[in-house]
């Protein structure tokens, strides 16, 4: 059966899955941007999932095929769909920034630094947010642009039910909750005006801005999603290369340069309470 989604951009997707279709809610939390449409656009990229014994992965640039042992939509269709817009977006010199977007603010840190926290209690406060763990940025007159970002929101269960998060259309993977961010909370793009490196932890409290050297070698591998490069799929057998063009990598480093002259980038640790007052009383 055939999905069609489109993309920030001008980008288009189709799937073709003969194993199952995909989780609406896990798309959105995989795949910044994407949206359910009735046709699709000659150009854009295409993941074909089949049946197999063995694992196999083709991978042309706009065309990739995966085969395995699958009796429903694979996890690692949901890593394929995320690589493969990555890479696409990366070509048009427009990124896929691993942070979630809140009021204007971008929310950086590594997979644990607290994001997902602090972004759900800033929703408990009403702030609308664009994205919950990766937004589309374009670069724009020196400024960073949000274009979309995932509008699935995972967390651990203990952790929604401590925040007091309550969605009507919250489902459990095991321990953890997904729900999409709701209608109110959605938010026109608009140009990002401060950044926020944080990190959750139980220690010590830090409060500084950065010098715009030193932010620009902090943000480079966020927004060039450096961890989340290649996908190993196949239990792994096989590697979805996420290298990113030469002629983007300089690109980002110039506009990130030239951006963050003006754009402040705050370096925030200490308590979950801490940091969401610090972003608060910007």
């Amino acid at each position: 059966m055939q999905h069609f989604f489109s993309l920030p951009t001008t980008l288009t997707l189709t799937l073709e899955s003969h194993v199952g279709p995909p989780d609406p809610l896990l798309l959105g939390a995989y795949i910044p941007g994407i949206t359910a449409t009735a046709n699709s656009k000659p150009g854009g990229l295409t993941l074909t999932l089949k049946q197999a014994i063995n694992f196999e992965l083709v991978d042309t640039g706009k065309e990739v095929l995966l085969k395995g042992p699958f009796s429903s939509f694979p996890l690692d269709g949901y890593h394929l769909l995320g690589g493969m817009v990555r890479r696409a977006l990366l070509h048009k010199k427009v990124l896929c920034v691993h942070g979630a977007s809140v009021r204007e603010l971008l929310l950086v840190g590594h997979s644990g630094a607290g994001k997902t926290s602090v972004a759900l209690q800033l929703l408990k406060h009403g702030w609308p947010s664009l994205s919950g763990n990766k937004t589309v940025v374009a670069f724009m007159a020196q400024q960073i642009v949000p274009l979309g970002g995932t509008k699935t929101i995972t967390a651990k269960n203990v952790d929604l039910a401590r925040q007091g998060i309550k969605a009507k259309q919250l489902v459990s993977y095991g321990d953890r909750g997904a729900f999409t961010l709701p209608d109110v909370a959605s938010a026109s793009p608009k140009a990002i005006r401060a950044v926020f490196i944080q990190r959750l932890n139980d220690g010590r409290s830090q409060h500084d801005r950065l010098s715009a050297a030193s932010a620009m070698h902090s943000l480079y591998p966020y927004f060039m999603d450096t961890v989340n490069a290649d996908v190993i799929v196949g239990e792994g057998q096989s590697v979805l290369a996420g290298t990113a063009p030469a002629d983007t990598k300089q690109y980002l480093a110039k506009q990130l340069y030239e951006t963050l002259q003006q754009l402040p980038v705050y370096s925030t640790s200490g308590s979950l309470s801490y940091i969401t007052e610090r972003i608060r009383s910007l």
